[in-house]
């Protein structure tokens, strides 16, 4: 998602993408003949001393005492350097005429085998971030360019044609940025990484500043690799042995260590996201001392990336990136000039510094609740300090796209058409001093028929760590009016304390166990369940909460409020004393935890973004209502506990797994009890969480339990880009009982015998752009099922967001 998320943003703007040329250093420096691109880790024999590698940008320095190079990598001709006398030089090298794509049958045991299964079986020791506590500092900088082809074909083009864009393409880039971080570690899970600086050409906001982080994981150790959101299987993954062919290409001997030059590629009939590349493993303690990897197989979207690592060996104790390269092309955003046409690239270096294992500064109780945020000073800083950050001095053609692209920004005022993207991600349009609650001008349930309404609240503008805000709506359906207001006081933004005040008449779902919302999640699983919400009741509520976010991760909830129910729908409760009632004030207390473990949060600006997680996700709540305090008359005890958990495989599939109880204690209304969310209407929306084939309201309960299970399996890849199917097989259990139903007058059903649904879901049938469409069907069975087979199905449709948690 987050790099998705990054892209999405970037190519609203520009259609753009870079292309990075090395930077001058000392004596040598190696190209690529066809696209003039540098190449790292070429292995160099010089006439003097030992073999050596060029560095990830394709350089390195030798002796003074060398008089010839010997050029060697594999997939290149061997190339021969005479010197005379030169002290920089620069080499292309040119690719084999034919590469043959044979399997090598090696007599015995492939050695190369035997490398791969130490290295898999030092994995753990060598992760970055298993075992050792660290910190370090980055610098990262990405380029954007036409591919450099049509570069070359534009240059060679007369001024007069497309004068304009001749002149742009050729005195600067399209697009850069740069940022530089700092980051500290403590193993398993305690994580910080801030955003000290960042600069883009053309506008300031910090969404862009974590772009380097986003193109591709920070090491290479995991089972799956992911690039630009798709995962791929890695060659040192448990298992990978009989799923990727290997071959040691080279062998290098420096002291007593020695380095192996091994390339790998999936096996045909491997049957998962493969990559190619090389790795260069090293004897001392069997760790990736370099690798090179690209997808085995080009992307349907017509997207390539391709990523370089460096690691180095850090106090004589551990391997440890220290540089990364991303190289992207993105050949369906094309741009025509004069006959000719391009498609835009990218490419980036992050460069480590500074690295320390195990620091003793560094203390656990400095890390607070966000693992990346960008300082708020990040985007001011001067000159002079970008050149103490910079690895080199800026060319003229990146000053030249710095000057340009924030001079058009200005007239223009792209940052200000950029808030009203950023406002799909957190939910407020910013104006100035006032933001406007997006989710507040439409909505849509079963009760209220479409809510309509509007909502306005102050801007960290007008007040850093105060929000005061209001809102009112009308339902198309109840035919009644809401409103409210509310206020909240930010003590501690680091710890995430803060302290929230409201008033509003609303409505309250009945069973309902809503949690205290906190920001706008417009990729939330109950984005379309809510829309099913059918029996609601009015409520006016005077509340105040507390909450504490001690990590980003976890938050916790103290809620005290008073509150008056009032019944809809002709509902009347009897209570235990043979009063029919219909309406009742309620005093209540309640605490409430949301733990997503292990996952990561991440700030920029305005922007608050939780990163996917395949461990468990828990959410619990305990609500006490009091009686004597005013006019309330009612003690009752609440519990909800739900938790969910994401199990994936590249080769097998994903399985999700939503397990919910709850229960309810005391004589209580309906509004008070547990309902069974179900979302049952034919050609509706699949929905997630829920019980497909149950109406909504039709079981309520003094304690329910339900489990409900889906299993995708994997993407099945075709020739057409629209139609890439996908099975999920669903199913779904619900138990629950009540004491006493004479209470309430209204027609409902427990599940005290259990209700069981079936389905299956074909997605991907049609894809446009980020939507996938498909279709689902569902069956319920066993003792609350229909006699009629016919009324058990209930078909559906499938509506899936590329991103989204659906």
């Amino acid at each position: 998602m987050k790099s998705n998320i990054h892209l999405i943003y970037l190519l609203q703007f520009i259609t753009l993408f870079f292309s990075f040329q090395a930077f001058t250093q000392k004596q040598l420096i190696v190209l690529d003949t066809a696209g003039r691109e540098p190449m790292p880790f070429v292995k160099v024999f010089p006439d003097v001393g030992q073999p050596f590698f060029t560095n990830i940008d394709g350089k390195a320095t030798f002796s003074n005492d060398v008089t010839s190079l010997q050029l060697s990598f594999s997939g290149y001709e061997d190339t021969t350097v005479l010197l005379n006398g030169q002290q920089q030089v620069t080499v292309l090298m040119r690719v084999l005429p034919t590469e043959f794509d044979e399997v090598v049958i090696l007599p015995g045991v492939n050695p190369a085998l035997r490398i791969i299964n130490k290295v898999t079986e030092n994995r753990k020791k060598n992760h970055p971030l298993e075992n050792d506590a660290f910190t370090y500092e980055s610098y990262s900088k990405f380029i954007f360019d036409m591919d450099t082809a049509f570069t070359k074909k534009v240059m060679e083009l007369p001024d007069d044609t497309s004068k304009y864009m001749i002149g742009l393409i050729k005195s600067q880039h399209l697009f850069m940025m740069e940022s530089s971080s700092e980051r500290k570690f403590i193993p398993p899970a305690r994580d910080r990484e801030n955003i000290t600086a960042y600069k883009v050409s053309g506008l300031n906001n910090p969404l862009f500043s974590t772009f380097a982080q986003s193109m591709q994981s920070f090491h290479f150790y995991d089972n799956q690799f992911e690039l630009l959101g798709t995962k791929y299987f890695n060659p040192i993954a448990l298992g990978s042995t009989k799923r990727y062919y290997y071959l040691i290409e080279d062998t290098t001997i420096a002291g007593t260590d020695t380095t192996f030059m091994i390339s790998f590629r999936p096996r045909p009939d491997a049957g998962i996201e493969g990559l190619k590349g090389l790795l260069f493993i090293n004897t001392n303690g069997f760790a990736i001392e370099k690798v090179i990897a690209e997808p085995a197989k080009a992307s349907e979207s017509q997207t390539y990336v391709k990523i370089i690592q460096e690691y180095k060996l850090i106090e004589g104790k551990k391997w440890f990136p220290v540089d990364l390269k991303t190289k992207v092309e993105l050949k369906g955003f094309q741009m025509s000039l004069d006959k000719e046409s391009g498609y835009v690239t990218g490419h980036g270096n992050t460069y480590i510094s500074n690295i320390k294992l195990n620091p003793d500064d560094l203390k656990k109780n400095g890390f607070g609740n966000i693992a990346l945020s960008t300082n708020k000073d990040a985007g001011d800083k001067s000159e002079e300090e970008w050149n103490r950050l910079r690895r080199d001095t800026l060319s003229s053609r990146e000053t030249t796209t710095y000057r340009v692209l924030d001079s058009f920004s200005k007239a223009e005022n792209f940052d200000r058409k950029l808030n009203g993207l950023i406002a799909l991600t957190t939910g407020k349009l910013r104006l100035g001093y006032v933001s406007l609650p997006l989710d507040r001008i439409i909505d849509f349930n079963f009760h209220e028929g479409y809510r309509l309404g509007a909502g306005l609240e102050t801007s960290d503008r007008l007040m850093q760590n105060i929000v005061v805000g209001g809102y009112f709506a009308w339902g198309t359906r109840d035919k009644d009016w809401k409103y409210g207001g509310y206020s909240t006081f930010h003590l501690n933004k680091r710890l995430g304390i803060s302290i929230g005040l409201r008033y509003q008449q609303d409505v309250l779902t009945r069973g309902a166990n809503d949690m205290t919302k906190t920001s706008w999640d417009i990729t939330s699983p109950t984005l379309f369940t809510n829309f099913f919400r059918k029996f609601m009741d009015r409520q006016r509520l005077a509340e105040m909460t507390f909450t504490i976010a001690p990590l980003g991760n976890l938050t916790m909830h103290v809620t005290g409020n008073y509150q008056r129910l009032e019944f809809t729908r002709n509902y009347r409760f009897t209570n235990d004393e043979g009063a029919v009632l219909q309406k009742l004030d309620l005093a209540e207390t309640a605490f409430e935890m949301k733990w997503n473990i292990r996952q990561r949060i991440v700030v920029l600006g305005d922007i608050r973004m939780a990163q996917s997680t395949n461990y468990p996700k828990i959410k619990l709540k305990i609500a006490k209502g009091w009686s004597g305090i005013a006019n309330a008359q009612t003690d009752y005890v609440r519990l909800f506990l739900a938790v969910d958990e994401d199990v994936e495989s590249l080769r097998f599939g994903k399985l999700n797994v939503h397990l919910e109880a709850s229960q309810t204690f005391g004589d209580v209304p309906m509004a008070l009890k547990q309902y069974a969310v179900g979302t049952r209407q034919d050609w509706n929306i699949v929905t997630i969480n829920a019980l497909e084939t149950v109406y909504p309201g039709e079981f309520y309960h003094d304690r329910q339990a339900s489990l409900i299970a889906r299993y995708s399996f994997p993407v099945i890849k075709t020739r057409k880009k629209w139609f890439a199917p996908e099975f999920i097989l669903h199913h779904g259990i619900g138990y629950g009982d009540m004491a006493n139903r004479t209470q309430h007058n209204m027609k409902f059903w427990t599940m005290d015998k259990g209700v069981f649904e079936g389905g299956l879901i074909l997605s991907g049938i049609l894809n446009i752009n980020f939507l996938k469409l498909g279709i689902g069907a569902f069956y319920r069975y066993g003792y609350h099922s229909d006699a009629d087979a016919i009324k058990n199905l209930v078909p559906k449709i499938s509506l899936k967001f590329a991103g989204f948690n659906n």
